[in-house]
């Protein structure tokens, strides 16, 4: 696809045109409904990895219901791709005439991915380098059966996973989804720069026709397929393009008040899609099934787009109301820490305590996960004060130097 590529001058005003016009709504703070909604997402994560993974009640029981509503848990992933969309398209929309636009772009992103990333790596091959695997089951869980080892400082486990068919060892298994979203940020920046708005949305529609149509096509390839159509960017580019095109769209003057005056539309068609994954939920629909490949995955992406708006466009409403609430947003700012880490740090806790698997069979084993849940936050609190929050700072120190008065909390 070739596009025409406007000079600076005129691609800041094209920027500032298209994007800014007439404007309302502000980007220079943080949205608080976003750091709720970031704890929505790794709430839902949580529930899925220490509950649902390791809880198998007898079936037709209450606790078999309780245990059927964390079922979507998983889809937390979606909502972050979502919503990683989202803010990733809007900051690079908003600083795309930036003379300063790649480097500041990346050099921020090192700040806030590299260091609590490479700390779980540093663990990880210091565990592979002591034979941790021998130590016993649950420890040949966490640290054994390794995908090729390279690829995780280059953040292509994905492409290894789904070429070996496996997810990899547990202490670093959910990085697969980290992979993506750095893929992600190479490819973005180029297309926001030199694309034309029109051209970026198409792009950004065709990525949601194409990737169920690829994971469809994995998914018949063979049996582990569903593996790849799962991990691979391409295959889940869908997710991530909603959040692309919701940034899009709430800095248009017109889109945005289009949709805060059909507010009423935009929940209804949030219901409808809730009620689809309610269907999701009571039917089970599993992430290696084909009508997930070519119908869940795309359905799941566009609930969480809705959300997502429905809590932007409408900040006084109940959702806008849930996601700023103190708590759950002070949950979503220790996020990262405890999505790359909550899988080991309960693998680690069972292993220790019981050399155990975290399979919650009895009272013991629910005291561990629970004091698992306790550990993580409680490390993540003292990362995100004595690292994450101070390297973020010292990253925006790197200033984009816009042409516009837009900005954006990265």
């Amino acid at each position: 696809m070739q596009a025409h590529t406007p000079s600076t001058p005129q691609r800041a005003r094209d920027t500032s045109e298209s994007l800014q016009q007439g404007s309302s709504l502000t980007f220079d703070r943080r949205i608080p409904e976003l750091d709720g909604i970031r704890g929505t997402a790794i709430l839902m994560v949580l529930a899925s990895h220490y509950v649902w993974d390791h809880w198998h009640p007898q079936p037709g029981t209450f606790a078999s219901f309780l245990d059927r509503i964390l079922f979507l848990g998983w889809s937390g992933v979606d909502l972050f791709f979502v919503l990683s969309g989202f803010l990733i398209g809007g900051i690079l929309l908003d600083v795309k005439s930036s003379p300063h636009y790649f480097r500041t772009f990346y050099l921020r992103r090192i700040h806030r991915i590299f260091p609590i990333y490479y700390l779980a790596l540093a663990i990880y091959f210091a565990a592979l380098a002591g034979n941790a695997a021998s130590w016993g089951p649950p420890f040949a869980r966490l640290f054994g059966d390794p995908l090729a080892p390279w690829t995780y400082p280059l953040f292509l486990q994905n492409f290894a996973s789904a070429i070996a068919q496996q997810w990899g060892p547990y202490w670093v298994n959910i990085t697969w989804s980290l992979a993506i979203e750095e893929q992600f940020y190479l490819v973005l920046p180029l297309a926001v720069r030199y694309l034309t708005l029109n051209r970026l949305t198409q792009l950004a529609a065709l990525c949601i026709v194409i990737a169920p149509l690829l994971r469809a096509l994995f998914w018949m390839s063979g049996p582990e397929g569903f593996k790849a159509a799962y991990v691979l960017t391409p295959c889940r580019a869908d997710a991530l393009a909603y959040g692309v095109l919701a940034a899009i769209a709430i800095r248009r003057s017109d889109t945005r008040t289009w949709l805060r005056e059909h507010i009423r539309l935009l929940y209804t068609t949030l219901g409808v899609l809730l009620f689809g994954l309610a269907i999701m939920t009571a039917e089970a629909w599993s992430i290696a099934s084909l009508v997930m490949a070519l119908f869940g995955f795309s359905w799941l992406s566009l609930a969480y787009v809705t959300l997502l708006l429905v809590a932007v466009v409408h900040p006084a409403g109940p959702l806008g109301w849930l996601f700023r609430n103190t708590v759950l947003r002070q949950v979503g700012l220790y996020s990262y820490f405890v999505y790359i880490f909550h899988q080991g740090v309960n693998g680690l806790v069972h292993a220790i305590l019981f050399n155990a698997l975290p399979e919650l069979t009895t009272l013991t084993a629910v005291a561990a996960t629970l004091l698992s849940t306790v550990l993580v936050f409680s490390l993540a609190a003292l990362s995100w004060k004595y690292i994450e929050q101070p390297l973020i700072n010292r990253g925006h120190t790197f200033k984009y130097q816009r042409l516009s008065a837009v900005s954006h909390a990265a």
